[in-house]
C-alpha cells in the first residue's frame, strides 16, 4: 500500500503479480528498478532473476522483513538486498525525492520537491499481471480513473445512512495485489476506517492457517 501511494505520487507505474508462479514468467517480459518482497518469496524472486536471462544487470530487492543467511550468502553480487524499514528510516533522511524520468517506466533519478509530476485521470496507475485458463500470462492496466471508480463502488455498496468511523472495519478476500482487493482498502482509507482480509487472500507463500480468520491490517 506505502509503495502504491508514493509511488503514485509521482507517476511511476506499480507492478503486481497476483500468484507467485509467475514470478518467472514476469521477469522475462520486464525489468524494474526495484523489487518488493515478502521474505517467503524472496528465493522464487532470485529464481526468476537468474532464469530471466538478464541476471547480470544490477538488481534491487527490497524485502518486508527478514531473511535467512543461507539466502544472502549465495545472492549473486549485483544484485542488492534491503530493508523495507531502512528504505523507509533513508527516505526520511533523504533530502531529495525520486521522481520518475521522461519517457521511461521505473526508472528512477532524484530531483528537487518542486519537481513533481502531477497524474492524470487516464494515465496509468499499476499492472496487474495474471494468468488465465490456459497458463497465458496477462498483464491488466489500471489507470487512476479505474482505481477511483472501484473506490467509489465499494463505498456504494455500503449504506448511505451509515456514515463509518474508525471503529469500523471493512474485511476483504480479495488480495491486495488485485484490483479488487485494493478498492477495498483505498476505500476504507477514504473513509478513514480500518481494513482487514482474510487468511485465504494470502498470494504468497506462508503457512496455512483459518481461511476465515480475519487478519488485521489496521
Amino acid at each position: 500500500m506505502l509503495a502504491d501511494f508514493a509511488l503514485a505520487s509521482h507517476s511511476i507505474v506499480s507492478v503486481t503479480l497476483t500468484c507467485q508462479d509467475i514470478i518467472g514468467q514476469v521477469l522475462k517480459k520486464q525489468t524494474f528498478s526495484a523489487i518488493i518482497s515478502t521474505p517467503e518469496i524472496v528465493s522464487s524472486v532470485l529464481e526468476g532473476i537468474y532464469a530471466s536471462g538478464d541476471s547480470f544487470r544490477p538488481q534491487t530487492i527490497v524485502v518486508t522483513g527478514d531473511i535467512g543467511t543461507e539466502i544472502t550468502a549465495s545472492i549473486a553480487s549485483n544484485i542488492k538486498i534491503i530493508k523495507f524499514s531502512d528504505a523507509e528510516r533513508e527516505g526520511i533522511r533523504a533530502e531529495r525525492i525520486f521522481t520518475q524520468a521522461p519517457g521511461s517506466s521505473f526508472v528512477l533519478f532524484p530531483l528537487s520537491y518542486d519537481s513533481f509530476i502531477i497524474p492524470e485521470p487516464h494515465d496509468v496507475f499499476t499492472i496487474s499481471y495474471s494468468v488465465n485458463f490456459v497458463g497465458r500470462l496477462l498483464a491488466t492496466h489500471l489507470t487512476h480513473e479505474n482505481v477511483i471508480a472501484g473506490t467509489a463502488a465499494i463505498r456504494g455498496l455500503l449504506p448511505v445512512s451509515h456514515a463509518l468511523s474508525p471503529l469500523d472495519t471493512l474485511a476483504s478476500a480479495f488480495p491486495l495485489s488485485s484490483a479488487y482487493g485494493r478498492a477495498v482498502a483505498y476505500a476504507a482509507i477514504y473513509e478513514g476506517t480500518s481494513f482487514a482480509t482474510l487468511p485465504s487472500s494470502n498470494v504468497y507463500g506462508g503457512k496455512t492457517r483459518d481461511p476465515l480468520r480475519i487478519e488485521d491490517n489496521t
